[in-house]
């Protein structure tokens, strides 16, 4: 429940709070009913109480005072600024916002981010989506139009696949530390940072509306051939294990996947290619979502080295399972709906 102690409560709740409190012995409610119904702090409703036995109208006096800097007008001006600009400092944005006042109406940039966070504009971490040309949202676009109609027993048929580069100590952008400005190389302090992050691995892997299929280490880089292999060696098991009997494989268009090694080889597998995909849109594939969730249960583990790295990935794996990968499989239809909404733009996924 909120606590509105703290808040401006407008003059009819005022109002209606004060004749509850008024009546209150006779109704038999209690303070705590009173304060459950209108959400206002039992402190506050006794100040409001109070208030009006001296003045029926509840009608705030004026004060006295320093007048307000930041009126209606400036209050605008400063939300203009910071959306028109989210990324810039707020030194900056206030540097520009001051431009061709007077001294005295001048803001500071705490004022600006007082401002801010007051009309919901709060700092926070920035997703990181792949950039869309003209071309890549058409593209999106035509994708979405051509398979937004389709429903599961269309998606049960396609496997999502893809690569992915795990590294064993990925630097933490969000990660801050509170100290004093002279302890900056105390031990404490000090955040461990490793030469190349300690290392990568990359897996392939796919999967499935009934589970997931192979995960395989990649050594090396991919190149055609490489990547040929993988899917001679783990597509025809993938699709007896997951009751497939034909398939579209849903990949990104890495010049790898495009050989005519590969193509020759799906070809002969019996698997196709999903027409039509974009470029550039991780989001219209389930397993990038799969990715995350199982890193996350990788790092849970606190691999120290690339051997426990490499076997946590695939203990996790196989611990994936229907329940955990259905839902992303299941969202394919609302993924190309937004696509199709925001005229070919990002999504949320």
């Amino acid at each position: 429940m909120n606590n509105r102690s703290s808040h401006y409560i407008p003059l009819h709740e005022r109002y209606l709070a004060a004749i509850l409190m008024k009546q209150r012995h006779e109704t038999g409610k209690t303070v705590a009913d009173i304060h459950r119904e209108t959400e206002i702090s039992r402190n506050q409703l006794y100040l409001l109480e109070s208030k009006y036995q001296e003045d029926q109208t509840m009608v705030d006096l004026e004060r006295t005072g320093r007048p307000r800097k930041v009126d209606a007008l400036m209050e605008r001006r400063i939300i203009r600024a910071v959306e028109k600009e989210p990324f810039k400092d707020s030194l900056k944005l206030v540097k520009e916002a001051n431009s061709g006042l007077e001294e005295k109406k001048k803001i500071t940039a705490g004022t600006l981010r007082r401002y801010a966070l007051r009309n919901g504009l709060f700092a926070r971490m920035p997703r990181a989506k792949p950039p869309l040309t003209p071309l890549h949202i058409e593209q999106r676009l035509e994708f979405a139009n051509l398979y937004k109609g389709k429903d599961m027993r269309f998606w049960r048929n396609v496997l999502f696949c893809d690569e992915v580069s795990f590294q064993l100590f990925p630097p933490d952008r969000r990660q801050r530390v509170r100290r004093r400005k002279d302890l900056r190389n105390e031990p404490k302090n000090l955040v461990k940072s490793y030469k190349h992050g300690g290392g990568n691995l990359m897996f392939w892997g796919c999967i499935g509306y009934n589970g997931q299929g192979s995960l395989v280490l990649v050594d090396g880089n991919l190149n055609g051939e490489k990547y040929a292999q993988i899917l001679r060696e783990n597509i025809p098991r993938t699709l007896r294990f997951l009751n497939m009997h034909s398939a579209y494989i849903l990949e990104d268009n890495a010049p790898t996947h495009q050989t005519q090694r590969v193509k020759s080889m799906k070809e002969e597998l019996g698997v196709r290619d999903l027409p039509n995909y974009p470029a550039n849109s991780p989001d219209l594939n389930p397993i990038e979502g799969v990715w995350d969730y199982w890193k996350v249960k990788v790092r849970a583990r606190n691999p120290r080295s690339l051997g426990q790295l490499q076997m946590y990935a695939f203990d996790e794996w196989r611990k994936l399972n229907v329940n955990i990968l259905r839902p992303y499989i299941l969202s394919m239809p609302k993924r190309l709906q937004q696509v199709y909404d925001r005229k070919g733009g990002h999504t949320i996924y």
